[in-house]
This record gives C-alpha cells, sequence and structure tokens, in this order.
C-alpha cells in the first residue's frame, strides 16, 4: 500500500520552493499517494495551478479546508516557510516533515516558532543548518536542491526570442531569473546596468506579488537599458538568451534559477553564499563571485570581466550544462 502523504504550503506561486513541491509530487507518484495540495496562504497564480492538475494533484485553497485533508489520515505531512501560523490551528496525528530553505532572519523565525512540535527536519544545503540550535543539527538531514531538466529545453531560437522583446543580437545580455521583489535585491542589478557601456542590456525575468509596482521600480533606476518579462514555464529559453546570469541575494538556502543557469551553461556572476561551497566540492567553480555585500560598481565590473574572457577561459567556467 502506498503511504499517503499530504503538502501544507504557505503559497503556490513561481518561486522554487513551489516548483520543489511540484516536482516532489510529479516525480514520486508511483510509490506516494497524494492527497490535495493545501494551499494556506494567497491565491496562487492560474498558470501555476494548471500545472499541479498536470501533475495529477489538484490544490485546495485556504485553511479552512486543512481539517478535511487531515481527516483523511496523511501518513506524513510536508511542509515549509511559517508552518507554525497553520500547526498550531489543527489536531496533528502524523510526522511532519519541515523544509528549511532559505539563510534569511525570517527563517530563522519559522524554525524557532514551530520548533515545539518537534517536527522532521530537512535542509536543501548545509549552509540552511546554521538557522538550527545545536542541540537539534545532528537530527537535519540535508537534500540539496536540485532541478527538473525538463523545464529547460530550448524550444525558441535564441536570436528569436531576444527579438521578440526588442533585443538586438549585438548586445550583451546581463540576465536575472528570479522574484523581483526587493528581498532579491534586483535593484543593486540595476544600478549595476547604468554603470555599464551602452551595448550592455538587462533582461529581468519573473515575478513579484507587486509585480507592476516592481516593475516601475527597476524601470525607474535602468530605464530603457533593462527589459522585463514575467515568470515563463519554459526558462530553458530565456536563459539561452543571457550572456551572464546574476544573483545578488544573501539569503539563498541553494537556489534554483542559479542552478538551472548552471545547467544552461550560461556564466554565472553570484554572490558568496554557503551553498556554493557544497558545489564546488562536487563540481569544482565555474562562476564568478561578488562576496556578499558587492557594491553596483563591484557587479560592474565582474560583468566586464566576463564579457571580456577569452572564449577557452569562457568554456572553464560554464563546464556543466547542455548550452
Amino acid at each position: 500500500m502506498k503511504p499517503r502523504a499530504l503538502v501544507v504550503t504557505p503559497s503556490v506561486g513561481c518561486g522554487g520552493a513551489e516548483q520543489w513541491i511540484l516536482d516532489l509530487v510529479r516525480f514520486t507518484r508511483s510509490w506516494i499517494e497524494w492527497l490535495p495540495v493545501c494551499c494556506v496562504g494567497r491565491l496562487p497564480p492560474q498558470n501555476k495551478l494548471a500545472d499541479f492538475m498536470d501533475a495529477g494533484v489538484t490544490v485546495m485553497i485556504g485553511i479552512d479546508g486543512l481539517p478535511k485533508l487531515l481527516a483523511q489520515n496523511p501518513d506524513v505531512i510536508v511542509t515549509w516557510g511559517g508552518a507554525a501560523d497553520w500547526m498550531s490551528n489543527v489536531a496533528l496525528r502524523a510526522p511532519v516533515i519541515w523544509s528549511s530553505r532559505t539563510v534569511s532572519p525570517a527563517e530563522r523565525s519559522n524554525y524557532l516558532a514551530l520548533r515545539q512540535f518537534k517536527p522532521i527536519y530537512t535542509a536543501v544545503s548545509r549552509s540552511c543548518m546554521q538557522q538550527f540550535l545545536p542541540e537539534d543539527i545532528p537530527n537535519v538531514t540535508v537534500i540539496h536542491n536540485g532541478i527538473d531538466c525538463n523545464r529547460l529545453g530550448i524550444t525558441v531560437p535564441r536570436s528569436e526570442l531576444r527579438a521578440s522583446y526588442g533585443i538586438r543580437d549585438d548586445k550583451f545580455v546581463v540576465g536575472y531569473l528570479g522574484r523581483l521583489d526587493p528581498e532579491k535585491r534586483p535593484d543593486l542589478l540595476a544600478h549595476a546596468l547604468t554603470l555599464l557601456p551602452e551595448n550592455f542590456v538587462g533582461f529581468f525575468v519573473g515575478n513579484s506579488k507587486d509585480f507592476d509596482k516592481d516593475v516601475a521600480r527597476l524601470m525607474g533606476i535602468a530605464g530603457d537599458r533593462l527589459t522585463i518579462a514575467p515568470w515563463t514555464r519554459q526558462p530553458g529559453n530565456y536563459l539561452n538568451a543571457f550572456d551572464c546570469y546574476v544573483s545578488v541575494s544573501i539569503a539563498e538556502g541553494m537556489s534554483r534559477a542559479v542552478l538551472e543557469a548552471m545547467y544552461c551553461k550560461v556564466p554565472c556572476i553570484l554572490t558568496s553564499l554557503g551553498y556554493l561551497d557544497e558545489i564546488k566540492e562536487i563540481a569544482g567553480q565555474f562562476w564568478v563571485e561578488l562576496g556578499l555585500y558587492p557594491t553596483p560598481t563591484r557587479i560592474a565590473q565582474a560583468i566586464l570581466t566576463v564579457a571580456e574572457m577569452p572564449k577557452n577561459e569562457l568554456e572553464t567556467q560554464t563546464q556543466y550544462g547542455h548550452r
């Protein structure tokens, strides 16, 4: 008999954690019976709901439906984020697996709040373990974040996709894929664009809670040096259009978008977060590091360094992937 599992999530948006849930359900359906996913937070995008339907699982919106799902007696409950918000309001009979996914102060608060419920702890990298109290660290299982390579196929030629956004082939495209809200610090990258020669342009692809507001803020910084496209179900096409990928976030536990960019052989320029050491142990270093708190000038210098790399050195920087 298959074990019955329930996912309780604060959101079903377009971020890495939400895609992790989708992949978990999709790739284990043959040996796990998944109950409907319970989203206890905000209403998710319709296109993401369609992804879950395609994976063979429905999404129930709102905490009011959670008791009904718990009444189906799941053998295990999988969750992440601020789980204590709902755990304190329901009767829990099954063990809860909680996944630590970032190194942000908010994640530390999440962990401390739910610790009273004695969940089973997992983390997407060893660097995430800094969130935990020393007595809990031996009980944390590290399961490195991964990607679904099937999402990364190239179905639109590079020149065609760039042309569809008015980006000429002679431009050096500085790319970013991810949330556009300030937590990810895309503003720093937008400021860096203004310090680069005119043939360097930015191409940001992503979503946010206040998409229109965030787009206006970023365009206000970089103006016509920046193109912004909404979240996509086919990130491989957009990564293929980038000449480099830049992430200046300081809270990633193990960034899914970074892993996707690496797989697609896009030269990466990244803040020096702990999970990069874990990748380095496995595969060596093939990215440019910025330190943890780079200035726009430092970011611009790193982009110029990548742009000026000889072909053989650039190939060493992107030795993994399929580009």
